[in-house]
């Protein structure tokens, strides 16, 4: 009987070790087709994450400022229909303080073109400038923006190619924009022109995101810079002109009401973004002056040091009057009247160890320790 248990219960153990290991097995192939299936998926994921961009560097690579970019007339005329003071097509809807806002109707949309106009005399038109056109400073101050990206640029033209993803009132998506910018200085007139104009069949360069924005094919903006008396000084006026389309449910009222009042928004965000550039640029130029101060005395230390080396090596030695006591001879009381001065002078003058100061300059102490600084 004990042997039978015994049996049995190797045999009972056995079967069990079986069944584990092979429950184990199992486990064990599902885990690795689980980890393997994992790193499939990571692997696709990290395609689809660099898809876009991916996609958007080969599309773009075929972009043509010249057929798809801003001409030099259209942004010449655009400045002198903005300053143009004849605004008998346009309706005034605001105008308060040293701003203006007024609309007129786009002919077969049903939408306003919104025109801002105004001044500013506490802030440069540089900075006001500067504050739009930096994209990493435009990604701090302005809170309505989600993407903003430079797809490419022209150094000829000074034209930019922009994705831009504009955050929109609730429930509205995202809008998306795919435009050419342009920046024209006229240096003559203190002019500056910052023209915005959408890509046609922008799909062709940049996919479309239907699940997440809303892609916008009309949009164009013109903003006009007269500084009063330079760029670098305060002082301006500006003029800005929009329109796009949102391609959008909501009704159209609702819509230029919106942009009625978020265009004066804008500018005033454009302000306070001005400004703290200044700020920015006044406590750097601050920083580089301390830095330059507390650089400039070790230069002089050094220059100081300098000096001392050249004017040890160039210092006139001085007669040594020990010598020159010992080869004059000692006199007594009886040869004192018999001595003869003009020896002495002849026996002085004479000695090597003595230098003439036609022979070599004299140097001074002032010599020694005066630095020229600029």
């Amino acid at each position: 009987m004990l042997q039978f248990g015994s049996s049995s219960q190797a045999i009972r153990n056995r079967l069990l070790y079986l069944f584990f290991e092979r429950i184990r097995k199992t486990q064990l192939c599902k885990w690795h087709i689980w980890i393997g299936w994992r790193n499939y998926e990571k692997q696709w994921r990290q395609w689809f994450h660099w898809r876009p961009q991916f996609l958007i560097a080969i599309t773009a690579a075929g972009f043509s400022f010249q057929q798809n970019g801003i001409s030099d007339e259209m942004i010449m005329a655009e400045a002198k229909t903005s300053t143009n003071n004849d605004c008998e097509d346009w309706e005034v809807v605001r105008n308060e303080g040293n701003s203006k806002v007024l609309r007129r109707l786009h002919a077969g949309t049903g939408l306003y073109e919104f025109r801002c106009s105004g001044s500013y005399d506490d802030i440069t038109a540089s900075d006001f400038v500067d504050a739009q056109m930096d994209l990493a400073f435009r990604k701090k101050w302005d809170p309505n923006v989600e993407k903003l990206e430079l797809v490419r640029k022209d150094d000829d033209t000074d034209s930019e190619l922009i994705h831009w993803v504009a955050k929109f009132p609730y429930p509205m998506y995202p809008r998306e924009y795919v435009f050419v910018r342009r920046r024209y200085i006229d240096e003559k007139d203190h002019c500056i022109v910052i023209a915005n104009c959408a890509v046609a069949d922008s799909a062709n360069i940049i996919p479309r995101c239907e699940k997440k924005y809303v892609r916008v094919e009309t949009y164009r903006s013109i903003m006009v810079v007269r500084a009063h008396k330079t760029f670098d000084c305060k002082g301006f006026d500006y003029v800005l002109s929009y329109h796009d389309n949102p391609e959008s449910n909501i009704p159209k009222y609702a819509y230029n009401w919106l942009v009625n009042y978020g265009g004066p928004y804008y500018l005033r965000q454009v302000h306070d973004a001005a400004k703290k550039l200044e700020q920015q640029r006044v406590e750097k130029s601050i920083n580089n002056t301390e830095t330059i101060k507390a650089d400039k005395p070790k230069a002089e230390v050094s220059s100081k040091l300098s000096n001392n080396e050249d004017n040890s090596e160039q210092k006139v030695d001085s007669p040594d009057l020990s010598k020159m006591t010992e080869k004059i001879p000692e006199s007594t009381e009886e040869d004192a009247e018999a001595f003869d001065t003009a020896d002495l002078e002849f026996e002085v003058l004479s000695s090597p160890d003595m230098l003439l100061y036609d022979r070599k300059p004299i140097s001074s102490l002032l010599d020694e320790y005066f630095v020229f600084v600029d």
